[in-house]
């Protein structure tokens, strides 16, 4: 099936940040799921198991706070404490706790948002990805 290509932006203004030159909507779905992000105050994944998920990438490109498990590579993504808070999978106190902080404290939120959004575009963004991969071949081959 083709997918039909709704919107290619050089920046989306999300809130109070610009999610810049990496987000494709490759469909209508894919547009109401930025818009949910940007109205979103936080991002919340809460979960057993993950590897390194992409909702996670988009909620920090948008300036959005993160509350996650500390599962998989959630915790290389998410800095506890300074993007967002990690929680233990299925702790529902600590994450009730922890996303009533953010929720409660607007200045805690933004701050955690604009610094989530400065480490998305350094480690998130196609191009990092791309220098990174680099990096890592010619060092493998070094």
């Amino acid at each position: 099936m083709p997918v039909e290509l709704i919107a290619v932006t050089d920046t989306v203004h999300l809130a109070h940040t610009n999610l810049v030159n990496w987000t494709i909507v490759e469909s209508k779905e894919g547009l109401a799921h930025v818009r949910e992000i940007a109205a979103a105050r936080a991002v919340v994944l809460f979960s057993r198991q993950e590897n390194a998920p992409t909702i996670i990438a988009q909620a920090m490109a948008a300036g959005k706070p993160v509350v996650a498990s500390r599962v998989g590579g959630v915790a290389e993504m998410v800095d506890d404490g300074a993007t967002g808070f990690l929680v233990e999978s299925e702790d529902e106190a600590a994450l009730a706790d922890r996303l009533a902080r953010v929720l409660d404290d607007e200045p805690l939120c933004g701050q955690m948002g604009r610094r989530a959004h400065e480490i998305a575009s350094a480690r998130f963004a196609p191009d990092a990805i791309a220098e990174l991969t680099v990096r890592a071949y010619q060092t493998a081959l070094n």
